[in-house]
C-alpha cells in the first residue's frame, strides 16, 4: 500500500466516528491540514488525489482548510485553534510535533498523522 493510501484509509478511519451519526444531505467534511512546512507539498496532493478518487469532490463534499507553520513550531498552537474554530472534522497532522499542537488543543476533534515510510 502506498504511503497516501494509508494516510487516505487512516483519514477514513478519523472521520468513521462521525458517520455514525446521522448527517444532513450534502454534508460538507472539513478536513483540517497542519504542518509545520512552508506551504503545500506532495502530500497535499496525494490526499486530494486519493480522497477525490473515494468519491470526495472538493466543494461538494469536502473542504480543505490548510495551516502552515513555516518551521516556527511556536506558531502551532494558535494554527491548531484556527483549525478547532472552523469546526473542521478531523485534523491531518503532517508530523509528531504538529500532531502533539493539535492533541493539546483539542479532545474532541479526532487527528490522523502522517508516517514516513
Amino acid at each position: 500500500m502506498k504511503k497516501r493510501d494509508t494516510l487516505c484509509a487512516l483519514l477514513a478511519l478519523g472521520m468513521a466516528p462521525f458517520g455514525a451519526y446521522a448527517q444532513p444531505a450534502g454534508k460538507v467534511w472539513r478536513i483540517g491540514y497542519l504542518s509545520s512546512f512552508a506551504g503545500p507539498d506532495e502530500t497535499v496532493d496525494a490526499l486530494r488525489e486519493t480522497l477525490g478518487k473515494l468519491g470526495y469532490v472538493e466543494g461538494r463534499n469536502i473542504a480543505y482548510e490548510y495551516r502552515f507553520s513555516a518551521g516556527r513550531d511556536e506558531r502551532l498552537p494558535a494554527l491548531t485553534e484556527e483549525l478547532v474554530r472552523a469546526k473542521v472534522d478531523v485534523i491531518v497532522a503532517r508530523t509528531g510535533s504538529v500532531a502533539l499542537a493539535a492533541k493539546r488543543a483539542t479532545n474532541s476533534i479526532p487527528i490522523v498523522m502522517e508516517i514516513a515510510g
